[in-house]
Protein backbone atom coordinates (compact mmCIF):
# COMPACT_ATOMS: atom_id res chain seq x y z
CA UNK A 1 0.00 0.00 0.00
CA UNK A 2 1.94 3.04 -0.99
CA UNK A 3 1.44 6.33 -0.04
CA UNK A 4 -0.58 7.60 -2.81
CA UNK A 5 -3.44 5.18 -2.36
CA UNK A 6 -3.41 5.76 1.59
CA UNK A 7 -4.24 9.59 0.27
CA UNK A 8 -6.82 8.57 -2.37
CA UNK A 9 -8.75 6.69 0.18
CA UNK A 10 -8.00 9.38 2.88
CA UNK A 11 -9.56 12.27 0.64
CA UNK A 12 -12.76 10.06 0.24
CA UNK A 13 -13.09 10.08 3.57
CA UNK A 14 -12.75 13.68 3.91
CA UNK A 15 -15.69 13.82 0.86
CA UNK A 16 -17.95 12.29 3.51
CA UNK A 17 -17.70 15.28 5.70
CA UNK A 18 -17.70 17.67 3.30
CA UNK A 19 -21.29 16.35 1.56
CA UNK A 20 -22.63 16.33 4.81
CA UNK A 21 -21.54 20.23 5.61
CA UNK A 22 -22.99 21.05 2.04
CA UNK A 23 -26.21 19.21 2.83
CA UNK A 24 -26.12 20.99 6.26
CA UNK A 25 -25.51 24.49 5.03
CA UNK A 26 -28.71 24.12 2.77
CA UNK A 27 -31.15 22.97 4.80
CA UNK A 28 -29.57 26.06 7.07
CA UNK A 29 -30.72 28.39 4.27
CA UNK A 30 -34.25 26.49 3.46
CA UNK A 31 -35.69 25.78 6.77
CA UNK A 32 -35.71 28.96 8.86
CA UNK A 33 -38.87 30.61 8.64
CA UNK A 34 -41.29 33.25 10.58
CA UNK A 35 -42.06 30.56 13.43
CA UNK A 36 -38.61 30.17 14.79
CA UNK A 37 -39.39 27.15 17.23
CA UNK A 38 -41.03 25.20 14.64
CA UNK A 39 -37.46 25.65 12.54
CA UNK A 40 -35.49 24.78 15.65
CA UNK A 41 -37.03 21.54 15.93
CA UNK A 42 -37.19 20.86 11.72
CA UNK A 43 -33.58 21.91 11.63
CA UNK A 44 -33.00 19.69 15.04
CA UNK A 45 -34.90 16.61 13.53
CA UNK A 46 -32.97 17.15 10.17
CA UNK A 47 -30.17 17.51 11.15
CA UNK A 48 -30.07 14.13 13.27
CA UNK A 49 -30.71 12.54 10.02
CA UNK A 50 -28.20 13.96 8.09
CA UNK A 51 -25.47 13.11 10.34
CA UNK A 52 -27.12 9.10 11.03
CA UNK A 53 -26.32 8.79 7.53
CA UNK A 54 -22.89 10.39 7.98
CA UNK A 55 -22.46 7.83 10.73
CA UNK A 56 -23.17 5.02 8.81
CA UNK A 57 -21.05 5.90 5.99
CA UNK A 58 -18.16 6.94 8.21
CA UNK A 59 -18.75 2.97 9.68
CA UNK A 60 -18.31 1.86 6.89
CA UNK A 61 -15.07 3.35 5.33
CA UNK A 62 -13.55 2.65 8.73
CA UNK A 63 -14.31 -0.91 8.79
CA UNK A 64 -13.58 -1.45 5.14
CA UNK A 65 -10.28 0.97 4.71
CA UNK A 66 -8.40 -0.29 8.04
CA UNK A 67 -9.06 -4.42 7.32
CA UNK A 68 -7.36 -3.54 4.06
CA UNK A 69 -4.93 -1.44 5.16
CA UNK A 70 -4.03 -4.26 7.70
CA UNK A 71 -3.88 -6.98 5.27
CA UNK A 72 -1.77 -4.64 2.66
CA UNK A 73 0.76 -4.92 5.89
CA UNK A 74 0.23 -8.49 6.40
CA UNK A 75 1.13 -9.14 2.32
CA UNK A 76 3.72 -6.51 2.06
CA UNK A 77 5.89 -7.87 4.70
CA UNK A 78 5.92 -11.05 3.24
CA UNK A 79 7.86 -9.57 0.05
CA UNK A 80 10.30 -9.16 2.66
CA UNK A 81 9.97 -12.36 4.94
CA UNK A 82 10.70 -15.05 1.57
CA UNK A 83 14.06 -13.74 1.37
CA UNK A 84 14.70 -15.78 4.57
CA UNK A 85 12.29 -18.65 3.90
CA UNK A 86 8.93 -17.61 4.86
CA UNK A 87 6.33 -19.90 2.75
CA UNK A 88 3.23 -18.22 3.77
CA UNK A 89 1.45 -15.41 5.41
CA UNK A 90 -0.32 -15.90 9.11
CA UNK A 91 -3.58 -14.62 9.88
CA UNK A 92 -4.30 -15.59 13.12
CA UNK A 93 -7.38 -15.03 15.80
CA UNK A 94 -4.75 -12.46 17.64
CA UNK A 95 -4.12 -10.56 14.07
CA UNK A 96 -8.44 -10.34 13.88
CA UNK A 97 -8.89 -9.29 17.63
CA UNK A 98 -6.41 -6.74 17.22
CA UNK A 99 -7.95 -5.43 13.91
CA UNK A 100 -11.44 -5.18 15.44
CA UNK A 101 -9.85 -3.45 18.70
CA UNK A 102 -8.37 -0.60 16.16
CA UNK A 103 -11.40 -0.37 14.32
CA UNK A 104 -13.67 -0.33 17.60
CA UNK A 105 -11.39 2.35 18.76
CA UNK A 106 -11.61 4.26 15.45
CA UNK A 107 -15.19 4.33 15.27
CA UNK A 108 -15.54 5.53 18.94
CA UNK A 109 -13.15 8.43 18.16
CA UNK A 110 -15.19 9.11 14.61
CA UNK A 111 -18.65 8.87 16.38
CA UNK A 112 -17.42 11.09 19.25
CA UNK A 113 -16.64 13.95 16.48
CA UNK A 114 -19.90 13.92 14.99
CA UNK A 115 -21.24 13.85 18.39
CA UNK A 116 -19.61 17.02 19.18
CA UNK A 117 -21.23 18.57 15.65
CA UNK A 118 -24.68 18.00 16.73
CA UNK A 119 -23.68 19.37 20.05
CA UNK A 120 -22.16 22.44 18.96
CA UNK A 121 -24.57 23.15 16.49
CA UNK A 122 -27.64 22.49 19.12
CA UNK A 123 -25.48 25.52 21.01
CA UNK A 124 -25.68 28.14 18.33
CA UNK A 125 -28.93 27.23 17.79
CA UNK A 126 -30.11 27.61 21.00
CA UNK A 127 -27.93 30.55 22.13
CA UNK A 128 -29.25 32.89 18.29
CA UNK A 129 -32.82 31.40 19.41
CA UNK A 130 -32.61 33.01 22.74
CA UNK A 131 -31.19 36.50 21.26
CA UNK A 132 -33.91 36.62 18.85
CA UNK A 133 -37.12 35.29 21.75
CA UNK A 134 -36.03 38.16 23.29
CA UNK A 135 -35.96 40.65 20.78
CA UNK A 136 -39.63 39.53 19.91
CA UNK A 137 -40.55 40.18 23.43
CA UNK A 138 -39.21 43.35 23.30
CA UNK A 139 -40.16 44.54 19.31
CA UNK A 140 -43.16 42.11 19.15
CA UNK A 141 -42.22 40.93 15.93
CA UNK A 142 -39.18 38.69 14.47
CA UNK A 143 -38.01 40.80 11.25
CA UNK A 144 -35.96 39.20 8.31
CA UNK A 145 -32.77 40.63 9.65
CA UNK A 146 -33.36 37.82 12.86
CA UNK A 147 -34.11 35.45 10.45
CA UNK A 148 -31.19 35.85 8.15
CA UNK A 149 -28.78 36.37 11.47
CA UNK A 150 -29.85 33.04 12.67
CA UNK A 151 -28.80 31.40 8.82
CA UNK A 152 -25.52 33.23 8.94
CA UNK A 153 -24.49 31.97 12.41
CA UNK A 154 -25.05 28.61 11.89
CA UNK A 155 -23.52 28.65 8.04
CA UNK A 156 -20.70 30.67 9.77
CA UNK A 157 -20.37 27.86 12.36
CA UNK A 158 -19.99 25.06 9.66
CA UNK A 159 -18.72 26.55 6.31
CA UNK A 160 -16.91 29.50 7.89
CA UNK A 161 -15.09 28.14 10.45
CA UNK A 162 -15.10 24.73 9.93
CA UNK A 163 -16.62 22.93 12.73
CA UNK A 164 -13.30 24.11 14.43
CA UNK A 165 -11.47 20.55 16.43
CA UNK A 166 -8.73 20.99 18.89
CA UNK A 167 -5.92 18.22 18.32
CA UNK A 168 -3.51 17.45 21.64
CA UNK A 169 -1.17 19.84 20.86
CA UNK A 170 -3.61 22.92 20.39
CA UNK A 171 -3.76 22.79 16.71
CA UNK A 172 -7.03 24.08 15.30
CA UNK A 173 -8.37 21.84 12.17
CA UNK A 174 -12.00 22.04 10.80
CA UNK A 175 -13.71 18.74 10.27
CA UNK A 176 -13.13 17.83 6.98
CA UNK A 177 -9.62 18.48 7.15
CA UNK A 178 -9.51 16.74 10.50
CA UNK A 179 -11.37 13.99 8.93
CA UNK A 180 -8.57 13.68 5.78
CA UNK A 181 -5.67 13.76 9.16
CA UNK A 182 -7.98 10.79 11.00
CA UNK A 183 -8.15 8.58 7.74
CA UNK A 184 -4.59 8.80 6.76
CA UNK A 185 -3.07 8.74 10.24
CA UNK A 186 -5.17 5.49 11.17
CA UNK A 187 -4.37 3.97 8.17
CA UNK A 188 -0.77 4.36 8.31
CA UNK A 189 -0.49 2.95 11.33
CA UNK A 190 -3.11 -0.20 10.98
CA UNK A 191 -0.79 -0.70 8.06
CA UNK A 192 2.49 -0.56 10.40
CA UNK A 193 0.46 -2.83 12.66
CA UNK A 194 0.09 -5.45 10.12
CA UNK A 195 3.75 -5.28 9.20
CA UNK A 196 5.11 -5.81 12.98
CA UNK A 197 2.50 -8.27 13.54
CA UNK A 198 3.25 -10.58 10.52
CA UNK A 199 7.16 -10.43 11.33
CA UNK A 200 6.21 -11.28 15.33
CA UNK A 201 4.35 -14.39 14.18
CA UNK A 202 7.11 -15.64 12.00
CA UNK A 203 9.87 -14.83 14.90
CA UNK A 204 11.31 -11.96 13.03
CA UNK A 205 12.51 -9.38 15.84
CA UNK A 206 14.75 -6.91 13.49
CA UNK A 207 12.89 -4.15 11.75
CA UNK A 208 13.94 -1.03 10.13
CA UNK A 209 12.21 2.62 9.81
CA UNK A 210 11.97 3.54 6.28
CA UNK A 211 13.53 7.16 5.19
CA UNK A 212 11.56 9.58 2.14
CA UNK A 213 13.22 12.30 0.82
CA UNK A 214 10.78 15.34 1.50
CA UNK A 215 10.36 14.50 5.39
CA UNK A 216 10.40 17.74 6.92
CA UNK A 217 10.09 16.40 10.87
CA UNK A 218 13.30 16.54 13.41
CA UNK A 219 12.39 13.70 15.15
CA UNK A 220 11.27 11.31 12.02
CA UNK A 221 14.65 12.19 10.24
CA UNK A 222 16.69 10.73 13.04
CA UNK A 223 15.22 7.58 13.06
CA UNK A 224 14.96 7.19 9.78
CA UNK A 225 16.41 3.88 8.32
CA UNK A 226 17.90 2.88 12.11
CA UNK A 227 17.51 -0.75 13.08
CA UNK A 228 15.06 -0.99 15.98
CA UNK A 229 14.04 -4.39 18.20
CA UNK A 230 10.34 -5.00 17.72
CA UNK A 231 10.03 -6.92 21.14
CA UNK A 232 12.81 -4.36 22.55
CA UNK A 233 14.36 -7.43 23.56
CA UNK A 234 17.56 -7.12 21.72
CA UNK A 235 19.75 -4.66 23.70
CA UNK A 236 22.16 -4.42 20.59
CA UNK A 237 18.86 -1.57 19.24
CA UNK A 238 16.66 0.48 20.68
CA UNK A 239 13.03 -0.88 20.75
CA UNK A 240 10.69 0.21 18.32
CA UNK A 241 8.58 1.27 21.49
CA UNK A 242 11.48 4.12 22.14
CA UNK A 243 9.82 5.24 18.49
CA UNK A 244 6.92 5.56 19.23
CA UNK A 245 7.49 7.08 22.59
CA UNK A 246 9.47 9.67 20.58
CA UNK A 247 6.55 10.57 18.60
CA UNK A 248 7.44 9.01 15.25
CA UNK A 249 4.45 7.66 13.24
CA UNK A 250 2.38 10.69 14.46
CA UNK A 251 -0.46 12.24 12.51
CA UNK A 252 0.22 12.10 8.52
CA UNK A 253 3.90 10.39 9.59
CA UNK A 254 4.71 8.21 6.09
CA UNK A 255 7.19 6.19 7.54
CA UNK A 256 6.95 2.60 7.80
CA UNK A 257 8.40 -0.56 9.53
CA UNK A 258 10.28 -3.31 7.31
CA UNK A 259 12.02 -6.08 8.52
CA UNK A 260 15.67 -5.57 8.52
CA UNK A 261 17.27 -8.49 6.33
CA UNK A 262 21.01 -8.27 6.03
Amino acid sequence: MNYKQVTKRALLFKGLYRKSKVNIQEMFESQIDSDIQYSRARIISDLDEELKTLADKNDSWIRGNLKTAYMYGTTDVYEYLKKVGVTSIIFSKTDSTLLESKIDESLSFTHAIISGMRRSTSRILNETTTTIVQDMIANTRLSPYNLRMIKDQLISFFVKEGLPIKDTIGRNWNVEDYAEMFARTDMMNVYNQGVINQMLQNDWDLGKITSYPLCKCDICRAWEDKIVSITGKNKDYPALEEAYEDSVFHPNCRHRVRPYIE
